[in-house]
């Protein structure tokens, strides 16, 4: 029998539908199209993945990515059981339902040896911050949910740095304002204050969720149980209209480890102490400006062992107390105190308006040569 044209045509579609549905049975397109695309979006230098499926709610089973520092062979990302509920509506609806995480671990290093680089043209449509100023928030393509069942991590910088497992996270970005809870009752990890330093162990527990209601924002409970490196009790509050602000932050105590702020790239100037603790934190205000107007300042610090300045020549060496309360009258400000390792005491009197602030400085048993 004769083939027509027609029918070469026929045969030609039939055996090419026949190709693509081996292939997207072997899930080889669906793999380079999403390694093409993360590897793409996050300026990686390669990205792995098994397991895809782009059918219905797209899942990936594995995935991997890694950095441009070529010598290392670790990734700076690793996800597993990864799936996206996305709809085809747009307008004023997001295009991302929801984005969940089995597990996710991310590697962030600042010393430029390895990492990702997105891209300027990597974001999707309607940028994080558009040159119409639009609020972040309204961005059509952050999930309405993003679901963390363990997120693990790395931070490593010139000077401090930190690995932590076992935090839960939930994320709903909201049209106004972002809802999240930060959770884990067993977070292990370790912490280094530089990185040729000792490595100190972490095991703890964190819960700090952020909520929204007809006053504005509330962050409540902040409670983080992290040993030596950090612990923290408390709330915050932040309301009113976006011009003008009002913040209210409740701590009752604070305590942070060991750190070099001149290693952490904090200051150019050699800082470090052993250890920080504040206590009865009242902060309470409103943002006007730029400017912060404090309503009410009152705390209780010390900080043990610090030093300033190069170590065979320190500028000061020993402990510091700090105290501030409100001192009394309208528009009074607030009394800054500070106790120095030899009894001195500088007080630092703060007030007036919003953009029309004032200070006094005092000083307390110091003698000639310490003032010079």
């Amino acid at each position: 029998m004769r083939l027509t044209k027609r029918k070469y045509w026929i045969l030609g579609l039939g055996a090419a539908i026949a190709v693509l549905l081996t292939l997207g049975g072997t899930g080889l397109p669906q793999r380079a199209i999403v390694r093409w695309g993360i590897a793409k979006r996050l300026g990686a230098s390669r990205a792995e993945v098994s397991g895809v499926s782009l059918l219905g709610h797209p899942h990936i089973d594995s995935l991997r990515v890694y950095g441009d520092g070529g010598a290392s062979s670790d990734p700076v990302l690793e996800a597993r059981n990864v799936d996206l509920d996305y709809t085809l509506r747009f307008g004023q609806y997001r295009h991302l339902r929801s984005l969940e995480f089995e597990s996710l671990f991310l590697s962030l290093d600042t010393t430029g040896r390895t990492g990702i680089n997105p891209s300027s043209d990597a974001a999707p449509p309607g940028q994080l911050a558009d040159a119409a100023g639009e609020p972040w928030l309204r961005n059509r393509w952050l999930p309405r949910a993003l679901r963390i069942g363990r997120l693990s991590g790395r931070l490593s910088t010139r000077g401090p740095g930190l690995s932590l497992d076992g935090v839960t996270v939930h994320f709903a970005p909201g049209w106004y304002a972002p809802s999240f809870r930060i959770s884990g009752d067993d977070i292990r990890g370790e912490w280094w204050s530089a990185p040729e330093g000792p490595k100190r162990p972490i095991q703890g527990s964190v819960v700090v969720e952020m909520r929204n209601d007809e006053y504005g924002s509330i962050v409540k409970p902040v409670s983080i149980e992290l040993g030596e490196l950090l612990s923290a009790h408390g709330s915050m509050r932040l309301g009113g209209e976006r011009a003008r602000a009002d913040f209210s932050i409740r701590l009752d105590d604070f305590h942070m480890g060991a750190l070099d702020l001149a290693d952490a790239g904090m200051t150019t100037l050699p800082v470090a102490f052993d250890d920080l603790e504040l206590s009865n934190i009242r902060l309470e205000g409103n943002f006007a400006t730029f400017w912060a107007a404090m309503d009410r300042a009152s705390l209780n610090g010390r900080v043990r062992n610090l030093r300033v300045g190069l170590p065979e020549s320190p500028l000061y060496e020993g402990d510091l107390t700090v105290k501030s309360e409100n001192a009394q009258g309208a528009n009074a400000g607030c009394v800054l105190t500070a106790k120095l390792n030899k009894g001195q005491e500088i007080t630092v009197l703060v007030s007036g308006d919003a953009g029309e602030i004032q200070t006094r400085t005092t000083f307390a048993g110091w003698t000639r040569e310490q003032a010079l």
